[in-house]
């Protein structure tokens, strides 16, 4: 199944005494063998957009994707129920080595850009490990796992994403929580399932740092009301809590700060989605109406408009986009975002996905040119998959 474009985001703080890093270090530790532990206790299920799953039950990328990594409805239901089969009847799984929840991703891109001379050059290695996990209750939960092996330029070990979500109430595991490191934008509209490798302006600024398509170390609390059934269909609302700091495998690693809360609430049938998104952290807010839609037999809608202000000012945001997807092994995105206040800055985007065929799904190709303005840029990036 389809890959992660992978956001390596790196902080690091000259403040931080010993102490404070042995507590760091000894928290990552902890989450990273609970993580362990529950890889080895549960049953194997098929993970999340990662070509294991066709590996292990024998079924085509299609199943659970339009165009590899974007979602159809039963990837999307999929993704609702914590990475496991919806009605809880998969289809027989291969034992052996494929049938371990583990996959990978290799990138590659050269870009050309305002100013900037053409840079082609190897990008990244990251394992991704996702799973099921089955409670004696008959609850699910489950966990991602988003390690950067190898990464150009920037020290290995990165988690861009290292979660796990545990069911706390519910006859089906409605009411769960969820803690590690995780954009706080998700469900609704997931970057892991994005086409595009620039995001929208309204998810990819936010306020106080604190962005919305990028993975940080924090908490949340879930409710998904159609939980356990074959559906992604139903009403959801998280409530969570960012942290500053980034989770790493290495000495940068460092979680300290709360910064903030944030609601999101929406309701979803089909790709049809309504909901409302909302950031405050003492005297700094956020917020933003997102909504989705299907027009037609090919064409996907998502729009949204957002508005800020924090230390730095205030922010007016507007994101269209529309993709086109008229089979399996292709697809067209384009997008214009709108950024009004401090900063003003109105661009078009469009980006160009493509496979070597229907059958071909280790090889991801992807042309973008985002036409902002003093960073123009064209990108042509090459995806393994394995």
């Amino acid at each position: 199944m389809g890959g992660h474009k992978g956001h390596f985001v790196r902080r690091e703080d000259t403040t931080l005494d010993y102490k404070q890093k042995l507590r760091i270090t000894a928290i990552t530790t902890i989450f990273m063998i609970v993580l362990g532990v529950a890889a080895t206790f549960a049953p194997p299920r098929p993970t999340q957009a990662l070509p294991v799953f066709t590996r292990r039950y024998g079924v085509p990328c299609k199943m659970c994707h339009l165009v590899p990594p974007m979602l159809n409805s039963t990837g999307l239901a999929f993704e609702a129920n914590h990475f496991n089969w919806p009605n809880g009847n998969p289809p027989h799984y291969h034992d052996g080595i494929s049938s371990e929840p583990i996959s990978g991703l290799i990138t590659n891109f050269s870009t050309s850009g305002q100013g900037q001379e053409t840079l082609t050059e190897f990008n990244a290695l990251e394992l991704f490990a996702s799973d099921g996990i089955r409670f004696p209750s008959g609850v699910n939960g489950g966990y991602w796992f988003d390690y950067a092996a190898v990464t150009n330029g920037q020290r290995a070990g990165g988690l861009d994403g290292a979660f796990a979500s545990l069911p706390l109430g519910g006859k089906r595991g409605q009411l769960a929580i969820t803690a590690g490191q995780f954009a706080p934008l998700t469900y609704q509209w997931d970057a892991i399932g994005d086409l595009t490798n620039s995001h929208p302006a309204v998810f990819d600024n936010g306020v106080d740092n604190v962005t919305f398509d990028a993975s940080s170390p924090g908490v949340r609390l879930e409710y998904y009301n159609n939980r356990g059934k074959m559906t992604a269909n139903g009403d959801y609302v998280e409530v969570g809590v960012p942290f500053d700091g980034h989770l790493n495998l290495n000495k940068d690693s460092s979680w300290y700060g709360r910064r903030g809360a944030y609601v999101h609430a929406f309701q979803r049938k089909g790709y049809t989605t309504e909901g409302v998104l909302y950031y405050v952290n003492g005297h700094s807010q956020f917020g933003s109406l997102i909504g989705t839609q299907k027009l037609g037999r090919y064409v996907y809608l998502l729009g949204a408009l957002g508005s800020g202000h924090d230390d730095n000012g205030s922010e007016n945001y507007a994101s269209a986009e529309a993709t086109y997807v008229p089979c399996s092994w292709a697809a067209l995105s384009g997008r214009f975002d709108s950024i009004k206040g401090s900063v003003n800055s109105d661009y078009p985007t469009a980006t160009l996905t493509l496979y070597p065929g229907d059958k071909i799904k280790w090889l991801r190709i992807s042309a973008e040119t985002v036409q902002q303005k003093g960073a123009r840029n064209n990108t042509v990036y090459a995806y393994i998959q394995f």
